[in-house]
């Protein structure tokens, strides 16, 4: 196009007009009384009016920092820690209460600390203390659980229907760890319903039916 006009000689009036139309529009602004004040000085932008328009703080959106920080100090980015986050005044002030955890609230935690009142013992002492109260625990549960009022001798197992077991005879090998009222009584019911008169005894209580014997 550029050549085209080139070579038919338009482009010099092009030119031509365009310089001409600029130098009279120059001289037709310097005319108009203050014009070289409005020139000089660009006229101030208009400021609209924002009474009563809504402002923020802060958006509810997180920033780059914030995400960052969440997946890097926690399990992940989440709502519940964003708003933590926000609540302690920002990215920094949250980072730093991490680094004093003692100070930071945590009710479930301090009642499981509280149901593990071993826990800062030394391993010996722990396995001493677990083992003691697990075993209370269970003699506590056999003694309202395995004892016949009727038998008066420990059950098969608990619910067993006052069935005997010989087995309980082996008992004996924990020594006074259990009760000896009462397995004096449980031998005396073993030999009476178990040996039948005999110097044998059936494993347990029904076998004979079972065994046809």
């Amino acid at each position: 196009m550029s050549t085209d006009l080139l070579r038919h000689g338009l482009a010099p009036r092009l030119a031509r007009r365009g310089v001409l139309g600029a130098g009279t529009a120059t001289l037709g602004l310097a005319a108009l009384p203050g014009s070289a004040d409005a020139v000089g000085a660009a006229a101030p932008l208009a400021v609209p009016n924002v009474a009563g328009r809504r402002t923020w703080g802060s958006t509810r959106t997180p920033t780059a920092t914030e995400r960052h920080v969440l997946n890097r100090f926690s399990y992940g980015f989440c709502k519940k820690d964003f708003r933590r986050l926000r609540r302690a005044g920002g990215s920094a002030a949250w980072f730093e209460r991490q680094l004093n955890p003692a100070a930071i609230a945590d009710t479930k935690l301090d009642a499981l600390l509280a149901s593990l009142p071993d826990l800062y013992l030394p391993p010996a002492d722990q396995a001493l203390q677990g083992n003691t109260r697990r075993k209370d625990a269970i003699r506590d549960w056999i003694e309202s659980h395995c004892w016949s009022e009727q038998q008066q001798a420990y059950l098969f197992y608990a619910g067993s229907d006052d069935r005997l077991d010989a087995s309980l005879a082996l008992v004996h090998s924990y020594g006074n760890a259990v009760n000896p009222q009462r397995m004096l009584s449980t031998y005396r019911a073993i030999r009476q319903k178990l040996g039948d008169g005999s110097a044998m005894l059936y494993r347990y209580s029904g076998v004979r039916e079972e065994e046809s014997t």
